[in-house]
């Protein structure tokens, strides 16, 4: 069997990987490694002398916390060893309230919608009849089709109406200018 160039990639890099990790066991000290250490090192402390497998506490900043306790606990009693007040403090994961749409701002918002739905298309060509179209920034549209959230809702004869959320915006043919004679 003949392997592909492909796999040839795949079965180096499995190699390379794998060839780094005996190395990190061998050389890099791996009786180090493991959980305990993780989290004593994360917080800046050295796990307890009760042994490999003692009560599960770490020591921090001369105080001892239990590691069954979440990281939200183990910080406030971390922060209240150390004096730190975090009751001013917000919260992080909450999402900001320039994020987040306001209910009464909505209706103008939809507004603002329209309007630029309206600058940001031009009615180029309309087809009315029994399968009426519409040509907006150069593509053809069916009735019912939609076009940025609206959709066609009617055509007329130079005009052409779409909607979205019960509004509608109306888009006009630009008028002919025919030269002077």
């Amino acid at each position: 069997m003949k392997l592909s160039k492909q796999r040839k990639m795949i079965i180096g890099v499995l190699a390379l990987v794998l060839s780094a990790l005996a190395a990190d066991r061998v050389f890099l000290g791996a009786e180090e490694a493991g959980p305990r250490r993780a989290i004593g090192a994360s917080v800046g402390s050295t796990p307890s002398d009760d042994g490999p497998l003692g009560d599960g506490a770490i020591s921090a900043a001369g105080m001892s916390v239990p590691m069954g306790e979440s990281l939200a606990d183990r910080l406030r009693t971390l922060s209240e060893a150390r004096g730190l007040k975090i009751d001013g403090v917000r919260d992080a994961f909450v999402v900001s309230e320039t994020w987040a749409p306001k209910p009464e701002k909505k209706a103008s918002q939809a507004g603002v919608l329209r309007v630029k739905f309206a600058k940001t298309h031009e009615l180029m060509a309309v087809m009315p009849g029994k399968i009426s179209m519409a040509i907006v920034n150069g593509k053809c549209y069916q009735v019912g089709r939609k076009v940025d959230g609206y959709t066609l809702v009617e055509v007329g004869r130079r005009l052409a109406v779409f909607e979205r959320d019960g509004k509608r915006v109306e888009l006009k043919l630009p008028e002919l200018k025919l030269p002077k004679e």
